[in-house]
């Protein structure tokens, strides 16, 4: 049960990453700065600090949440490549989610949104 609840709190963060472009603009604000944050709280943790906390509580599967979801599509898929797609995926998320902001959102011209 324990398994099941970690693994899909951990999809429930993914999709919220890769949703951040998408986000209003009022929440977009403060959102598009995560992509940027994360590596910064891996580094601290040594890692996702959701996969520690499924090691913590006896969940562990060997591989890195995102690790095993490219194992599935390619089973060849290193620790080197997952690292390498995680960093472009970041990468896209904050450069589409601060061109969306500073283009398409009122609020980053000083202008009123329209409600």
């Amino acid at each position: 049960m324990a398994e099941k609840t970690w693994h899909i709190l951990h999809i429930v963060v993914l999709l919220f990453i890769l949703s951040i472009p998408f986000h209003p603009c009022g929440l977009l604000r403060y959102t598009m700065f995560i992509p940027l944050i994360l590596p910064v709280i891996w580094l601290i943790f040594k890692g996702c600090p959701l996969t520690k906390m499924h090691q913590n509580v006896g969940v562990n599967h060997g591989d890195e949440f995102v690790e095993g979801l490219l194992k599935k599509i390619s089973p060849k898929a290193t620790k080197a490549d997952t690292n390498n797609f995680v960093t472009l995926l970041l990468l896209i998320i904050a450069y589409a989610s601060v061109y969306r902001y500073y283009k398409l959102c009122p609020e980053s011209k000083g202008r009123k949104s329209i409600k």
